[in-house]
């Protein structure tokens, strides 16, 4: 019996085949589908396969060919490519060898010792089978039914993934195919259609009033309480952010620091000095008040202010 240098798992021996030193063995690559098919089959002593050997060419010509039929149910090989070349390369394979073991099962470990690196399993039993002489790579053969068998796949994925679509089906002017064909857009682009929705949503939500009336409603405010935030016009007014802040820049200044940093409030002349109470002079009000309570909750107005430029292109793409 030959011996060979080998690292053993502590506690397991190593089996190896009488034959070993007259058996060799082909390690074959075969595509992933045919793998799985084959690894379906746990029956013993089904044939899975023929090989034939023509001399006649030279190297010979080496060919898997699958049955024809099969009564075994897990192994239904019509599906799949009936004939396979096996390339044979001319250089024998070094220092390789085929094994078998059983499968391996884990458990908790025994005795009193708590700790997870601590696990007890079951030996493997490796056999040592026959030493590999060759690495050999099965291809299909290109013939009538592997050509069946990709036609029937190319349907398959086009039905399931992204079906061939018409483009005067979809009812597209001549226009919206030019833009397609100079890349400009896809058919399948939403980026118009997200923007025109929006649009509708956001005209039914904020009516835009006329500016006379929205003048007024902002001087009703601002003699109510003399700072104002846009989240606060926002959520008070309900107008669009574009046209508000363009009415709101006619009547109001931005404050740009101080405790009332990224408020507004009404330019000189437009409200009054009795509107305004206290500004500037150090009296507190009821007003003050408030708008101290806005200034801690609306810190973030900075980054809204901002914005500005990139909300008023928004606005004018949608209209």
């Amino acid at each position: 019996m030959l011996e060979y240098d080998l690292p053993l798992e502590e506690d397991e021996s190593l089996s190896i085949s009488p034959h070993l030193a007259t058996t060799n063995a082909w390690s074959v690559k075969i595509p992933r589908f045919l793998f799985e098919r084959w690894e379906r089959v746990q029956q013993g002593g089904l044939e899975l396969g023929t090989l034939r050997i023509d001399q006649n060419h030279v190297p010979a010509k080496i060919t898997l060919r699958l049955p024809a039929e099969t009564t075994h149910p897990s192994y239904d090989v019509r599906a799949l490519p009936d004939e396979y070349n096996l390339h044979v390369p001319e250089e024998r394979a070094k220092n390789t060898f085929a094994f078998r073991e059983d499968v391996r099962t884990w458990g908790p470990a025994g005795g009193n010792f708590a700790g997870p690196s601590r696990r007890r399993r079951e030996k493997a039993h490796p056999y040592l089978l026959a030493r590999i002489a060759h690495e050999v790579t099965a291809q299909p053969v290109q013939n009538e039914q592997y050509r069946k068998v990709v036609a029937q796949r190319q349907l398959e994925s086009q039905q399931s993934k992204r079906p061939i679509v018409m483009m005067e089906d979809l009812g597209m002017t001549q226009g919206q195919m030019n833009q397609i064909t100079s890349g400009l857009t896809t058919a399948t682009s939403t980026f118009g259609r997200y923007i025109g929705a929006r649009k509708e949503i956001k005209n039914e939500r904020n009516a835009r009033l006329e500016k006379n009336e929205l003048v007024d409603r902002m001087l009703s405010l601002f003699a109510d309480k003399p700072y104002w935030g846009i989240p606060a016009l926002k959520a008070t007014l309900k107008q669009p952010d574009a046209y508000m802040r363009e009415i709101l820049r006619e009547i109001a200044d931005p404050i740009k620091e101080g405790q009332y940093a990224n408020m507004w409030k009404l330019k000189n002349g437009m409200g009054g000095d009795e509107t305004i109470k206290g500004d500037g002079l150090g009296v507190k009000g009821e007003g003050d008040e408030d708008a101290a309570s806005l200034v801690s909750a609306e810190n973030g107005e900075g980054e809204d202010e901002e914005d500005w430029d990139d909300e008023e292109l928004e606005q004018v793409l949608v209209e």
